[in-house]
């Protein structure tokens, strides 16, 4: 008897859910939703002609060391035993361990040479950081007046910090009349005029 009742309550339960589904697909409710698809991302704007190029950059000058290590490697390779000879890392040992031990007088060719490509290196720099500075863009009117007076202020606050002399000097920018601001303002202008006109004109 217990069975049955298990039976017909089971096949009741059973009907109720089927019941649910079928009205749950008549009316759409419960339908599961579709995944929506992201939205495809707008297309890369085309590169700007003005882009800035990538950094100038000059190469290390060479140790020493460095020319003696490139000249001798081959020759203290060749002397060492068939294994040992095979991996680099002995060989290098072995040539550093012979640059140690080089009398003064044999290392000096390749001292000097590495002065000269030094002195040429540095050369190169300073002539990078000259043109980087020409083609940097002018001050605005508050920096032209803040290089100005940026050291009156600082003697006039010993002790004071950086930032600190920074928000003294912006509010005494602020406390300028505006015939007085424009001093620096027209100095500006014309500083930016002039860089533009200095600039690779773009096509269109």
């Amino acid at each position: 008897m217990l069975q049955a009742l298990r039976a017909r309550s089971a096949a009741i339960v059973g009907s109720g859910r089927r019941l649910a589904v079928s009205v749950r697909a008549a009316t759409g409710e419960g339908a599961p939703k579709r995944a929506s698809t992201p939205r495809r991302k707008a297309a890369a704007e085309p590169a700007k002609a003005d882009k800035k190029e990538k950094k100038a950059t000059t190469p290390r000058a060479p140790t020493a060391f460095n020319l003696y290590f490139k000249s001798a490697f081959a020759a203290v390779k060749a002397e060492l035993p068939a294994e040992e000879g095979k991996k680099v890392t002995e060989v290098a040992k072995a040539v550093r361990a012979k640059w140690a031990t080089l009398a003064a007088e044999a290392k000096a060719p390749f001292e000097k040479e590495a002065a000269e490509k030094k002195a040429v290196v540095h050369a190169k720099r300073a002539e990078l950081l000259a043109e980087k500075k020409a083609n940097a863009k002018p001050l605005t009117a508050y920096m032209l007046y803040a290089n100005k007076h940026r050291a009156e202020v600082a003697a006039q606050n010993p002790g004071k910090k950086i930032t600190e002399i920074a928000t003294l000097l912006g509010a005494a920018w602020k406390q300028l009349s505006e015939a007085e601001q424009k001093v620096y303002r027209d100095a500006a202008a014309k500083a930016m005029e002039e860089w533009k006109a200095k600039q690779p004109k773009t096509i269109a």
